[in-house]
């Protein structure tokens, strides 16, 4: 090449996805772009919503069936612009691409917004509000026996949810530290988890009616978010935070291979909870529940491995809200997990 590749090094450089937005390509989080620009395919395959190319440092790969280019950010701009790779471009190909580069569309050009990271509080406030909480099988309390109360009128099992660690009492709204509870009556505290399984914040459910001037039956902390964030039983956190090639199990059993994906904290108690988790002893289902009318997250959705069984409880709203939530629940869990969609008793 004649025309010059001092250019070359810095357009290398460059951020894939800065590049592929500069493209009018779409960049999707985690780095995935789409369509490919050599097979013009936008997603991975029939059934695999994921976006076609994944960016890997520098680098890129297609994933779209029947593709596999790869190659560089100047084979990125090559094959949308000269249609081949950048490696089979004659001089006039060359000079196309270092006025690409130097012109408008090499210019900086930021990537998508995507939404701000949630405002979840600090993981040790979190985990110290939880310890100062009453166990449900405890000794004392005030409002542990109203607590009790709800539980009974859902025909769940105190034992099993108390043995699980489903839910606590905040006796006091405030742990002494930053965070701050709404108070009575949303004294029931369930924990809510990130797509790891760690610890993030708490649902506050109400135990008795809420007043007319409050009239929502659950409330986060004040101050903060929980937006991302899903319900999870012990063996659902074991899911969400294993690691490669280590067995799924909490407590000496192991996961079954089974998971409950509900709408709710009614439901996911109603799940978790279930007298027939706990038939044999040495296996068990895993427990999820999302919150709000967006179904599971999708960080949480990738998390669930692809031989899974995955049961969808939606709610049975009257204007469809459920369902849509469950269908957008599916469309994001990894294309090889078996679905059945089930019905819910409530709306």
């Amino acid at each position: 090449m004649s025309v010059g590749n001092e250019w070359i090094n810095a357009a290398k450089s460059r951020d894939i996805c800065e590049v592929a937005a500069a493209l009018g390509l779409e960049v999707g989080r985690r780095g995935a772009i789409g369509p490919c620009p050599a097979c013009g395919n936008a997603r991975r395959g029939k059934g695999d919503r994921r976006l076609a190319i994944v960016s890997i440092g520098l680098g890129w790969h297609c994933y779209a069936d029947g593709c596999g280019a790869k190659g560089d950010v100047v084979d990125l701009v090559s094959f949308l612009v000269l249609g081949k790779p950048s490696s089979e471009a004659d001089r006039e190909g060359w000079r196309a691409l270092k006025t690409w580069f130097a012109g408008e569309g090499g210019r900086m050009v930021a990537s998508p917004a995507g939404p701000p990271p949630p405002n979840y509080p600090p993981v040790s406030e979190v985990a110290a509000l939880w310890e100062s909480c009453l166990r449900l099988d405890g000794p004392g309390g005030v409002r542990r026996w109203p607590a009790l109360h709800w539980i009974d009128r859902r025909a769940l099992d105190d034992r099993l949810v108390a043995a699980l660690d489903l839910a606590r009492v905040a006796e006091e709204d405030t742990d002494g530290g930053a965070l701050r509870l709404p108070g009575w009556p949303w004294c029931l505290l369930l924990p809510l988890v990130d797509s790891t399984g760690l610890l993030r914040s708490v649902c506050c459910r109400a135990v008795v009616d809420p007043p007319p001037d409050m009239p929502v039956k659950s409330r986060a902390l004040a101050g903060y978010q929980t937006g991302g964030l899903v319900l999870a039983d012990p063996m659902a956190m074991a899911l969400l935070s294993r690691r490669p090639g280590v067995a799924v199990s909490t407590g000496g059993v192991s996961w079954s291979g089974v998971v409950h994906i509900v709408e709710g904290e009614p439901d996911y108690l109603t799940l978790a909870s279930h007298q027939k988790r706990v038939s044999d002893g040495l296996t068990t289902y895993a427990v999820l529940g999302w919150r709000g009318s967006n179904g599971l997250p999708e960080d949480v959705a990738a998390r669930i491995p692809e031989s899974a069984e995955v049961h969808i409880w939606p709610h049975q709203d009257k204007n469809g809200a459920g369902e849509r939530a469950a269908d957008l629940t599916i469309h994001r869990l990894p294309v090889n997990v078996t679905v059945k969609k089930r019905r819910s008793k409530h709306e």
